[in-house]
């Protein structure tokens, strides 16, 4: 409801328009980000990392994504690309990005660079065969 009232109100000064993926199929959610700007994701952080895969993609994709990760998660996963906002700030953060297409490009490069660094199928996959060896489940290459 914060979300929508945030779009409304901001409905009245830019010409937006709120698309909600809900209940698409995957690859209907790619085509659909593939024509969006500015990316929204886990505000109330009720999943508990801040983000998700649907996240990385628009990240990938080259979207700027506004999230709420939480402090803790921060720390863990350093420095990101990620756009920090809460229900309270939702409306702010949205017109600044709505009013700075310097700043959209800005961190659409940062996530894409972040999404290789980190999310890159080798480097997601020696990071779990790195898991594996120090439980013992697999020898040491």
């Amino acid at each position: 409801s914060f979300l929508l009232k945030a779009i409304e109100s901001l409905k009245r000064k830019h010409n937006i328009t709120l698309i909600h993926l809900h209940d698409v199929s995957h690859e209907q959610s790619l085509e659909i980000k593939n024509d969006c700007d500015i990316f929204v994701d886990q505000l109330t952080n009720e999943g508990g990392w801040g983000y998700g895969m649907s996240s990385v993609e628009a990240l990938s994709m080259g979207l700027p994504v506004v999230t709420n990760i939480p402090p803790q998660m921060q720390q863990r996963i350093g420095e990101h690309p990620f756009i920090q906002a809460t229900p309270e700030t939702i409306s702010t953060v949205l017109e600044s990005l709505i009013m700075d297409e310097n700043l959209c490009r800005e961190y659409a490069v940062k996530g894409q660079t972040w999404v290789r660094r980190n999310h890159d199928i080798r480097i997601v996959g020696d990071q779990l065969y790195g898991y594996y060896r120090r439980q013992g489940w697999i020898a040491e290459t």
